[in-house]
């Protein structure tokens, strides 16, 4: 518990859900994707800008480790606002992805295997969906789920240099 602590110590929020904003929302093509709100910076995009604005930061877009990380990280971000609500449509960002990996999904980081995934039901489902995304999808508890890549989410870096 207490390394998952450690860890969640480290996560820099980027972006929360659309909900939480005051409208209009920023636009991909906007400067820099963000919002100034309650004097945080919050960023959402397709799943490439997350990598970029990540690795821009020297930083990765989030994976969970284990299930307490998981299950504590989840928690944080529910607190600060992300409300996983609407299915897959509150989803975020993921640090992992099949592209041109034939369906193999590997950290975007690295390439390496995840050594931790939880899966929503029946998921990854379909073959042209790449990216992995987290949400809590119809009550059947949180997990990854593969989505196309150019969908827009909320996205959370981690790095302890941040």
């Amino acid at each position: 518990m207490f390394q998952a602590a450690v860890r969640l110590s480290e996560l820099s929020l980027l972006t929360m859900a659309m909900t939480t904003f005051p409208f209009p929302f920023p636009q991909p093509g906007d400067k820099n994707n963000k919002c100034d709100y309650n004097g945080w910076l919050y960023f959402y995009g397709e799943y490439p800008v997350s990598i970029s604005k990540c690795r821009d930061l020297n930083a990765n877009l989030l994976v969970f480790d284990s299930n307490v990380e998981r299950v504590v990280a989840t928690k944080y971000l529910q607190d600060l606002g992300v409300p996983f609500v609407n299915s897959w449509f509150d989803s975020i960002w993921i640090g992992a992805s099949a592209q041109g990996t034939n369906r193999r999904f590997v950290l975007s980081k690295n390439g390496a295997p995840l050594s931790y995934a939880r899966w929503c039901f029946n998921q990854p489902d379909f073959n042209h969906r790449e990216c992995v995304a987290y949400a809590d999808f119809l009550g059947y508890n949180f997990g990854y789920h593969d989505f196309e890549c150019l969908g827009l989410f909320p996205f959370v870096c981690e790095n302890s240099a941040i």
